[in-house]
């Protein structure tokens, strides 16, 4: 029986126990009581973990792990530890969520290059002097319609006075 402080808090102690046995009831098959089966192996040890408590740490683990190794591939972050990543390692490694057997490229990506290209600034001022004319050029056009429109009203109104 491990000794602890208090048997439902983790610990370094009790992570490594529960990645072990996950790395032993983890066969890489679905199994549909797998982590009943982790939470009742860790409590044979003499903590008190559920099913839903050791999926949360499993994962957890999972992901500090995946963020270390994407921290040793920058330029200027301190490397993590060595206790950090190989007893995870020997467990997650091995997982196809964390190294895929393959990976199925969707596409020429060349094409996503062109679409987002940066206009140079003639090519934008050009654009912004052809938009700026139209709109001047329809401007003009309907100052000339509603003067005509307005013109006719006020015909209309002089000769009905003339009448009257």
């Amino acid at each position: 029986m491990v000794e602890q402080c208090n048997p439902s808090l983790w610990n370094d102690t009790t992570e490594k126990l529960l990645l072990h046995i996950f790395k032993v009831v983890d066969s890489g098959k679905p199994q549909k009581c797998k982590w009943k089966t982790v939470a009742l192996k860790v409590n044979e040890y003499g903590y008190n973990f559920n099913a839903e408590q050791c999926r949360l740490k499993v994962k957890s683990l999972k992901q500090k792990y995946d963020r270390n190794k994407k921290k040793m591939k920058k330029f200027g972050e301190s490397p993590p530890s060595e206790d950090d990543l190989s007893e995870v390692e020997s467990v997650f490694d091995s997982l196809p969520d964390m190294r895929p057997t393959f990976t199925i490229d969707s596409g020429d990506t060349s094409t996503k290059k062109k679409k987002n290209q940066k206009r140079s600034i003639d090519h934008m001022l050009d654009y912004l002097e052809v938009n700026f004319e139209k709109r001047e050029a329809e401007a003009k056009k309907r100052h000339s319609e509603k003067m005509e429109l307005f013109g006719w009203c006020i015909e209309g109104r002089s000769q009905k006075i003339k009448i009257q």
